[in-house]
């Protein structure tokens, strides 16, 4: 019994590390939707997205991404795809979203398809950072 306490003890804190030492990014991201024959509607996306480093964005539950669109008419569909890059620490990723609408239905729903993720050369540290003008390290 003493084997299973402790057992269950390190997988709780294996998953509650796991979990802190997910890092977030939050974005609004702000265009205009055309589909359909509707022209140029105001759609607003709020991404959160969950990441680890070196550079995993998660598609899936913790992160998410909601979007409105406004005016869009209850009698016509959305079917839309779009890629947004965000520069988040030492990486970009492409995030790729889907608006989705019925016809005849006033709910709208979003969900992220894939998050292809690009790692650059870290220029933030002190060894890098270097201002000739000043002839200094810049921290």
């Amino acid at each position: 019994k003493m084997f299973l306490n402790k057992n269950l003890l390190l997988l709780f804190s294996l998953y509650f590390g796991c979990v802190i030492s997910l890092e977030s990014f939050s974005q609004t991201v702000k265009f205009k939707l055309t589909q359909n024959k509707v022209r140029n509607k105001q759609t607003t996306c709020k991404y959160a997205l969950n990441y680890d480093y070196p550079g995993t964005v998660y598609t899936k539950k913790p992160s998410k991404v909601t979007c409105t669109v406004k005016s869009w008419p209850k009698s016509v569909g959305i079917d839309y795809k779009k890629k947004t890059t965000f520069f988040i620490g030492n990486f970009s990723a492409v995030v790729t979203i889907k608006i989705k609408k019925i016809q005849n239905k006033e709910k709208i729903t979003t969900s992220i398809l894939t998050a292809v993720v690009t790692t650059v050369e870290n220029k933030t540290n002190p060894w890098n950072l270097w201002c000739p003008q000043e002839n200094t390290i810049i921290w």
